[in-house]
């Protein structure tokens, strides 16, 4: 008994970690004169894991922009985020999802133009757009 929980307790502690395979074209490595082989090359590589509760860190060297974006992303994790369109209005300090710049928060909405930190920065976005 007392092994199945030292067993378990030191599988926790254990990295867990993600294999990715690689291929070599055989025309490319016949050009540089290296053998084909047949099984794929593993790499193996740490996954991060993540702490409930708080903000994931950001990475050193990251701009103000990505440091809020990220912690309002983690504040806002398990809300849900309307779809972004552009006929829609959309209320400041609040979170939307873009089908091509992800998870964004609403920070200001002047005129029908909005005003959304995604992660790749600060996007000004129409709302209200009425088409005739």
């Amino acid at each position: 008994m007392a092994k199945k929980a030292l067993s378990a307790k030191s599988a926790k502690s254990k990295k867990k970690s993600v294999v990715k395979t690689a291929s070599v074209k055989p025309r490319a490595a016949e050009k540089k004169g290296k053998k084909i082989t047949s099984e794929p090359i593993k790499v193996e590589a740490p996954v991060a894991k993540v702490r409930k509760g708080r903000a994931p860190a950001a990475p050193a060297g990251a701009s103000e922009e990505l440091k809020k974006w990220i912690s309002l992303r983690s504040e806002f994790e398990g809300s849900e985020a309307p779809q972004y369109r552009m006929s829609e209005q959309y209320a400041p300090n609040s979170p939307l999802i873009h089908p091509r710049l992800g998870w964004g928060y609403v920070m200001t909405n002047q005129n029908d133009r909005l005003e959304v930190l995604f992660e790749s920065g600060i996007k000004i976005l129409i709302s209200n757009y009425k088409q005739n």
